[in-house]
């Protein structure tokens, strides 16, 4: 190993620790802050006001895309040094969680 951080197996603990700890925290009262923080922005460059079922929504969307990349970088901390295949699997799966996230969110604010 050539002693690169973001190649190691504790970089990818720590992800996962930071993934975890953001889709457990979106369902506490400081993850109405994340939530406004993260909304999308409207045609005039502004933060949208997300109120009602459609914040619920992107909460739950949120919550679901920051639980799937900890699933995935707790997988790549316990599977990347015993299956080498797993790091071109890794970026597929990451790949298509943002591409899914991006078309909930494209349906849900059009």
């Amino acid at each position: 190993m050539d002693g690169s951080v973001f190649l190691s197996t504790g970089f990818d603990w720590v992800m996962f620790g930071v993934m975890a700890v953001a889709a457990v925290l979106l369902w506490t009262p400081l993850g109405e802050a994340i939530v406004d923080f993260c909304s999308p922005k409207d045609a005039n460059n502004r933060k949208r006001k997300l109120e009602g079922g459609k914040r619920r929504q992107y909460k739950i969307a949120l919550t679901l895309f920051s639980s799937a990349l900890a699933v995935i970088e707790l997988l790549s901390a316990l599977l990347m040094d015993i299956w080498p295949a797993y790091s071109l699997i890794y970026v597929v799966l990451i790949l298509i969680d943002i591409i899914l996230f991006g078309r909930y969110t494209k349906k849900l604010f059009p």
